[in-house]
């Protein structure tokens, strides 16, 4: 708190003690007590506010990572679907290889047979 001597800037105490020295001192008093009041309450909505914002991105971070959780694991399920899918071809592939090497020595060796018997 202020001095009456900061207050009205003199070193007059009589004006001080004077009862309108008195009532003004009062009032500086109660505006002083409700200006600390109306700053904490100002403080007081800033953090509440503050406080609000941080619990809204606190949802919205916790949301986005269900999101890309998902999106993950649909990713890697298509991934994983992919990957069957070219085993699949690939042995079918490799069957299809198998069958016509079998066809191929077997006309192979066919004609070797031919041949050695025509000898």
């Amino acid at each position: 708190m202020f001095s009456a001597n900061v207050i009205f800037g003199t070193r007059d105490v009589n004006y001080c003690n004077s009862a309108a020295g008195r009532q003004l001192l009062n009032r500086i008093r109660l505006l002083q007590k409700e200006n600390e009041e109306l700053g904490q309450q100002l403080s007081e909505g800033q953090i509440h506010k503050l406080e609000l914002e941080i619990s809204m991105q606190r949802e919205l971070a916790e949301e986005l990572k269900r999101t890309l959780d998902g999106t993950f694991h649909q990713k890697r399920a298509d991934f994983v679907c992919f990957l069957l899918n070219f085993l699949l071809e690939s042995n079918e592939f490799v069957m299809q290889l198998s069958e016509e090497t079998e066809k191929r020595l077997a006309t192979a060796l066919g004609a070797s047979a031919t041949q050695i018997s025509k000898k």
